[in-house]
């Protein structure tokens, strides 16, 4: 489906599914940064069909973010808001527009830009660092405040 409602891309996004651990062979230690493949699906592409915006989806994340993770990873919430208060600053600071051009001769140009920006950091932020999910079951999105 080349759309997603907003709840079920945020839901992909925070749910997070991974494929299983692929075990080491030979006594290969893993790094403590990987992280198993998503199980069929990318996050930006996930963003995009969702219609969500990069502040959107920061807000959607921000708010919602703390009833996915495991209440004992606080180390992953962190690890989380970090990449979702860099993605807020790099929307909402930044102006591109000396590099790209005017927004009357681009108006989706330097915005879109940024927007999409933002949108990887704070999407891809979440979906590394939930690396401790909370257990699964049905939870209510809420909207930014």
């Amino acid at each position: 489906d080349a759309s997603l409602s907003l709840f079920h891309g945020l839901g992909k996004l925070l749910y997070n599914k991974r494929l299983p651990c692929p075990t080491s062979s030979g006594g290969i230690q893993r790094n403590a940064h990987d992280r198993p493949p998503m199980d069929g699906f990318d996050p930006e592409e996930t963003v995009h069909a969702s219609g969500l915006s990069g502040p959107s989806v920061t807000a959607f994340l921000h708010e919602n973010i703390l009833d996915f993770i495991d209440a004992e990873h606080i180390e992953d919430v962190a690890q989380c808001l970090d990449h979702i208060s860099r993605a807020d600053v790099l929307s909402s600071a930044m102006d591109f527009t000396p590099y790209f051009g005017t927004e009357q001769d681009e108006p989706d140009g330097a915005r879109g830009l940024q927007d999409m920006l933002s949108s990887i950091v704070a999407s891809r932020g979440v979906c590394y660092w939930n690396f401790h999910p909370a257990p699964r079951s049905w939870k209510p999105l809420k909207a930014p405040v």
